[in-house]
């Protein structure tokens, strides 16, 4: 049980990164085009 909990965290937190670089990345390229 112990490995499969920490599978599912490591899979809930992998998801959690993602959609926060997902939503800071456009941003970050948008303000350096705006910036050129």
């Amino acid at each position: 049980l112990g490995s499969g909990f920490e599978k599912r965290n490591n899979k809930d937190e992998a998801r959690k990164y993602l959609s926060l670089i997902d939503k800071y990345r456009p941003k970050e390229q948008g303000q350096k085009k705006e910036e050129k």
